[in-house]
């Protein structure tokens, strides 16, 4: 374990130059021995000189260790590390305003990006904006007009979000009041009509009364009875249909009316017609549309009691409190006649659901949906009318209408 001699080995200083080539002419790297002498530098101009007379520094120094205090750091960043094998130190530095002047670079292509950022931004945030408002903007337009008098008014607004939702029920509103205007509009026009041709028929009401009771006491002087009874109920129907051009009648009224028809008919179906009415006296007084029910004895007639073969027809009146349907006054009218075929009887009961009847495809269902329609009018959404038929047993229709406030 004796020295037997030293190996010296000689490393060109240019080969341990290019394996940290220098990123950029700035950037200064310097490798010092544990001495404090300089043995390889970026350019090779430092070789062999001691360390204090780098100009980095800004105080001399002669040990390695003190690099990190002694460098000018206003003017300089650097790195230095030390090799763990070698006892070598490695120095890099680099001009701190080459720094800053990559910084201000970054800065203010930062500050370009931003802006165009911005910018882009409210170009989208425009364009978000106008597809989001211009069918607003229309909606808006529209009921202007809409509100001026133009009743066509529709706006086209494509999708199934708030502002399509929006759209549709707009439109389905426009269209709605438009009909609703010219259903009204029609009916004045029709009420008119109707005005116009009682003017033109001057015909004096007490005239038809007086004429129809005497020609009644005349039969019944001749003794007969049977005719004067007819006669005095036709007067009563005359009287009551009449009524002093009312659109509303109170309810023992009508019931006379439709008891006057009913003995008409009775006269004229003899042997095969018979009828009975239950009448509750507290609703006398209570207001309904004129000739309500006689409709409904008329169509149960036509429909139900001719048909029948070797049978009696039996009609059956009644008019009371509704079961199960507290606040709510029942008129049934009931017959025992050939019914209405199940097709036919699902057809009327779904027009009668609808909001707004439509008109009657089929004569036979005319007179019920007109009472329909009528009661809807006059009492609001809360009428309700029922029709139930066996096929060849009979058929009940039923009015719900709200009783009065007291």
């Amino acid at each position: 374990m004796k020295p037997e001699g030293v190996l010296i080995l000689g490393i060109d200083e240019k080969d341990i130059r290019r394996s940290y080539a220098s990123p950029s002419d700035r950037t200064t790297i310097l490798v010092v021995n544990s001495d404090g002498h300089i043995i390889s530098d970026t350019n090779g101009s430092w070789i062999g000189k001691p360390l204090g007379e780098l100009p980095y520094f800004t105080r001399q120094i002669e040990d390695p260790d003190q690099i990190d205090a002694a460098i000018e750091q206003s003017k300089w960043v650097f790195s230095h590390d030390q090799s763990l094998l070698t006892g070598w130190h490695v120095l890099v530095l680099q001009p701190r305003g080459d720094l800053l002047s990559q910084l201000n670079r970054i800065k203010w292509i930062t500050a370009l990006i931003l802006c165009l950022t911005f910018m882009i931004s409210l170009i989208v945030s425009w364009s978000v904006a106008s597809v989001i408002t211009s069918p607003m903007k229309s909606i808006l337009s529209s009921m202007k007009k809409f509100q001026k008098g133009d009743f066509t008014q529709q706006v086209s607004v494509q999708g199934k979000d708030e502002i399509g939702q929006l759209g549709s029920g707009y439109n389905i509103m426009v269209q709605r009041i438009s009909q609703l205007i010219d259903d009204v509009y029609a009916f004045e026009i029709k009420q008119r009509q109707a005005e116009l041709k009682v003017l033109q028929s001057q015909i004096n009401p007490h005239f038809l009364y007086n004429t129809l009771n005497t020609i009644a006491w005349t039969a019944q002087k001749g003794g007969e009875h049977t005719v004067a009874e007819m006669i005095y109920s036709l007067s009563g129907i005359f009287q009551i249909s009449l009524s002093k051009g009312r659109d509303d009648i109170e309810l023992q009224e009508e019931m006379k009316l439709a008891e006057h028809y009913l003995f008409l008919q009775k006269m004229r179906y003899r042997g095969k017609l018979t009828y009975e009415m239950d009448f509750a006296p507290e609703y006398s007084a209570f207001k309904i549309p004129k000739l309500l029910i006689q409709p409904l004895i008329e169509n149960a007639i036509v429909h139900g009691i001719e048909p029948l073969i070797d049978d009696v027809g039996f009609i059956h009146v009644t008019v009371g409190s509704a079961e199960g349907s507290p606040g709510m006054i029942s008129i049934e009218v009931t017959d025992n006649g050939v019914g209405i075929p199940a097709d036919k009887l699902k057809s009327i009961q779904q027009q009668l659901s609808w909001a707004a009847p439509q008109p009657p495809v089929h004569n036979e269902s005319f007179a019920v949906l007109n009472i329909m329609n009528r009661i809807r009018l006059f009492y609001g959404e809360a009428a309700i009318m029922q029709i139930n038929s066996v096929e060849h047993f009979g058929t009940r229709v039923q009015l719900l209408l709200p009783e009065p406030r007291r």
